[in-house]
């Protein structure tokens, strides 16, 4: 990844990670780059492409590349349209893997989870965390909804957020805000939708960078149809839930199941044909 086969040349290297007691000197463009190195403490720590993911991540890195035995070298990403040919192969190392430190999906720059884009709403928050300082009467609709409320020293990105979500009990995701309070984070905790109708999960919002509390939380054909054959969601017939029904077959507009409210029901269709061909779920590369 990152490698000479990108027209803008190799990725900028952040970290490299060897091996308890690695030699690093062993490479000789790691030193001529002054490129920080770190040898792990136990080599349970660095014996898997999971483990450099991991590695690379806490090291602020973009991507990663894992050769068993040898190297994790953690890289930034290249400035905007050098992203052709971002793998290529390399025949001197074919056990090479490597990845981002953060699948698609994941983080979600500049788009809201659970904002009111949602044809259901906003998400229920279960808890609003905001850093040491932050004055929370400032957005009036916290008091307003009754949102329990925490400050921390910890909570400087949207992966700081992430952990929170992931602490949370009933968190499902979460939206970070660092502009909200200059120098002061918000993070904000909520909970997922009670239909995977409910969409789209994420809107568009330039301030906010949010996700799920896990990777790969996405949802399925399969599950869809659930809904659509055992549940008659919104009033519909089980063959409009088959993925191969195009727009035209479903009505406009159906009352939810769930709620008074009304959503376009080829949404969910489109939806369902957005996951074919995957068949699962996202999950770490």
């Amino acid at each position: 990844m990152g490698d000479s086969a990108n027209s803008c040349g190799y990725a900028p290297e952040v970290k490299v990670f060897g091996g308890p007691g690695y030699d690093f000197s062993a490479h000789s463009w790691i030193a001529s780059k002054g490129i920080t190195t770190e040898a792990v403490g136990a080599a349970d720590e660095l014996d898997s492409a999971m483990d450099c993911q991991a590695l690379c991540l806490g090291a602020g890195a973009d991507y990663f590349a894992y050769e068993p035995g040898q190297l994790c070298v953690c890289k930034e990403r290249w400035v905007l349209g050098c992203e052709l040919h971002l793998y290529g192969l390399n025949s001197g190392a074919p056990d090479i893997t490597s990845g981002p430190t953060q699948c698609p999906g994941c983080i979600m720059d500049g788009h809201d989870a659970g904002g009111s884009a949602n044809v259901c709403g906003y998400a229920v928050e279960v808890k609003i965390v905001a850093t040491t300082g932050y004055d929370f009467s400032e957005p009036s609709w916290i008091a307003t909804k009754g949102i329990p409320t925490a400050h921390t020293d910890n909570l400087r990105t949207p992966y700081d957020c992430r952990m929170l979500c992931m602490s949370e009990t009933g968190c499902a995701f979460f939206a970070f805000d660092a502009l909200k309070q200059p120098g002061k984070g918000f993070c904000v905790l909520k909970q997922s939708y009670d239909h995977p109708s409910c969409v789209p999960q994420y809107g568009e919002d330039d301030d906010i960078a949010s996700g799920p509390a896990y990777c790969g939380s996405a949802d399925t054909c399969g599950v869809l149809r659930s809904y659509y054959q055992v549940d008659s969601c919104c009033a519909v017939a089980s063959t409009t839930s088959d993925a191969s029904a195009t727009s035209s077959e479903a009505p406009a507009e159906a009352s939810s199941a769930w709620g008074s409210s009304s959503f376009p029901i080829t949404t969910a269709v489109l939806l369902c044909l957005a996951y074919r061909g995957s068949g699962a779920s996202q999950t770490l590369a």
